[in-house]
């Protein structure tokens, strides 16, 4: 086979996106050798997701005004330029692992869906991503040959909103990166960020949907009952208003000397950081799949998340879990894991063995199968 991978309207600060199509990329490459890929990628990611493989040819696709028009002209453009190539490259399968499958070109297709954020949570969403998700997801749906949902949360969003056939919607959860394991090797990240040896961890893009207003308002809780003596360390990328009002917040609760912002970390630092919190929170209010939450149980921290969405599914009975609006609740638990020993070790153990269970392996399979029966059809 002759498989495409659209990896066009990525762009270098994209944080769930990214990680998805990396570990789709560099899980194929190690796992098959006998099928043949093109990928597309743009100018400003090329050099950091190309493979340097026999059976892999990479594509640098020049996006018109990518660094002068924002937000993505990209997204467009993928629908312009896909349906000019494709009699060139001979696809049997084009892999839409970021965006809309691209609804003008003859080629059988396969759409990997994240979310349906724009439809659940609108308020937390641009103006033009609900704008193309609205008439470009719908239509993709349809025309794709097979649908990968990231979830079984997300599967069924899919099933109840859109109506599209449940055979046609299939459930591969992403992996876990093999470098995500506990480390002893920490002090050099830690001094590198200014971070003391007692924290409690958040890693994930500061936005609106990631509830973050809560779990400060929980750990000042925590710290104002004198339960706690951590520091709370804020990881990701911001989105620039949402987090500007929450550093107001957080001064306003003079709270400025115990929260630390590190803004986004490259990934060869995350293990270190994971690996070193006494505790991981991720109170998201929605997840398609929510994979820091897996990435700090690989590196052997307990975790505290929401039990919203897809989010139980990650954590199954290895995690502690909390309605995410509940304050008092979410400061109790953080609490309570902080301080019982035995329940901090047997959240730490349980977690590295439930993140064995999304193994690389598995997931890139399931996806090369879906390709054949496709290229088939």
């Amino acid at each position: 086979m002759k498989i495409g991978l659209a990896g066009i309207s990525l762009e270098v600060a994209d944080a769930g996106f990214k990680r998805y199509f990396e570990q789709l990329v560099r899980g194929i490459a190690s796992q098959d050798s006998c099928n043949k890929y093109v990928l597309f990628l743009n100018s400003t990611i090329y050099d950091k997701l190309r493979v340097k493989q026999a059976n892999f040819e990479n594509v640098r696709v020049h996006v018109p005004f990518q660094n002068i028009i924002k937000p993505r002209i990209s997204l467009i453009w993928e629908q312009i330029y896909f349906p000019c190539i494709s009699a060139l490259n001979k696809l049997d399968v084009l892999h839409s692992c970021v965006s809309a499958v691209p609804i003008f070109a003859r080629m059988k297709t396969v759409l990997t869906v994240y979310d349906l954020m724009y439809l659940i949570l609108p308020e937390t969403q641009t103006r033009l991503y609900r704008f193309y998700w609205t008439i470009f997801l719908p239509l993709s749906l349809k025309i794709a040959r097979k649908v990968i949902a990231i979830s079984e949360s997300t599967k069924m969003d899919i099933i109840k909103r859109y109506h599209i056939p449940e055979e046609k919607v299939h459930v591969v959860y992403p992996y876990v990166s093999p470098f995500f394991i506990p480390t002893n090797q920490c002090r050099k990240v830690l001094t590198k960020y200014q971070i003391p040896d007692k924290y409690i961890l958040y890693v994930g893009t500061i936005e609106r949907r990631k509830n973050l207003l809560t779990l400060i308002k929980a750990f000042a809780l925590a710290k104002k009952q004198g339960s706690i003596k951590h520091k709370l360390v804020l990881v990701g990328r911001k989105e620039v208003r949402y987090s500007s009002f929450l550093e107001k917040f957080i001064t306003d609760l003079k709270l400025g000397k115990d929260v630390i912002w590190c803004g986004y970390v490259p990934d060869e630092d995350l293990p270190a950081l994971y690996s070193s919190a006494d505790l991981f929170v991720y109170i998201s209010l929605y997840e398609g799949f929510g994979l820091p939450v897996l990435e700090a149980m690989a590196c052997g921290t307990p975790v505290l998340t929401s039990n919203v969405s897809s989010l139980p599914e990650i954590v199954g009975d290895m995690g502690i879990m909390v309605a995410p609006n509940d304050v008092e609740m979410i400061a109790y638990e953080m609490t309570r894991i902080l301080k019982d020993r035995f329940l901090h070790e047997k959240l730490a153990k349980r977690g590295i063995e439930q993140a064995t269970k999304f193994s690389a392996e598995k997931s890139i399979r399931q996806i090369i199968n879906l390709y054949y029966e496709v290229a088939q059809q």
